[in-house]
C-alpha cells in the first residue's frame, strides 16, 4: 500500500495527533516516515517602527535545522522507534509552507502526506490561508488530513 509517508509538523499538539496517526499507518503498512519542518526563508525583524526583512542564508538555515530539529522531531522519532518504523527528519526553507511540503514529498518520492489542519475558517482562514487546503489542491499524491 504506502511505502513512504511524509509528516509535516509544526510541533503543535494537533500535529502530534497527526504524527501518531502516521506512525500507526506506517506500522500497519510497512512504510517508512519522513518528518518535515518547513522554515520560512524570509525572516522579518521588527526594530522600533521599522520592519526589516532578510533572506535566510542556506548556512543559517542548516544551523537552525541542527539546533531545532533534534527537539522538534524527538517526539515523532521516539514514537516511530517504539513502533519499529523507520524514520528520518529534515527541514526545508520556503516562505510558503505548502510549497515546501509538496516539494519535499516529490523530492523524497513519498506516496502519502499525513498532516494536521488547524481548521481556520472565516476571516482567519482568509487572512492566514490554509496550508492543508493548498497542499490538498497542489499535491499529486494522496493527502490525509488529521483534525
Amino acid at each position: 500500500m504506502f511505502k513512504h509517508i511524509l509528516v509535516p509538523t509544526d510541533g503543535s499538539r494537533l500535529s502530534a495527533k497527526a504524527e501518531r496517526a502516521a506512525i500507526k499507518l506506517a506500522a500497519a503498512t510497512g512504510a517508512r516516515v519522513t518528518a518535515l519542518r518547513v522554515l520560512p526563508q524570509t525572516v522579518y525583524d521588527v526594530a522600533g517602527d521599522a520592519v526589516v526583512t532578510r533572506v535566510l542564508a542556506p548556512k543559517e538555515a542548516r544551523r537552525i535545522e541542527r539546533n531545532v530539529a533534534p527537539t522538534l522531531f524527538r517526539r515523532l522519532q521516539h514514537g516511530a522507534a517504539l513502533a519499529k518504523v523507520a524514520c528520518t527528519a529534515r527541514c526545508v526553507t520556503d516562505d510558503d509552507a505548502w510549497l515546501g511540503i509538496v516539494g519535499a514529498a516529490r523530492r523524497s518520492h513519498c506516496d502519502l502526506i499525513v498532516m494536521a489542519s488547524h481548521g481556520r475558517r472565516g476571516i482567519a482562514g482568509v487572512l492566514l490561508g490554509s496550508v492543508a487546503q493548498k497542499v490538498l489542491t497542489h499535491s499529486s499524491i494522496p493527502v490525509l488530513i488529521y483534525r
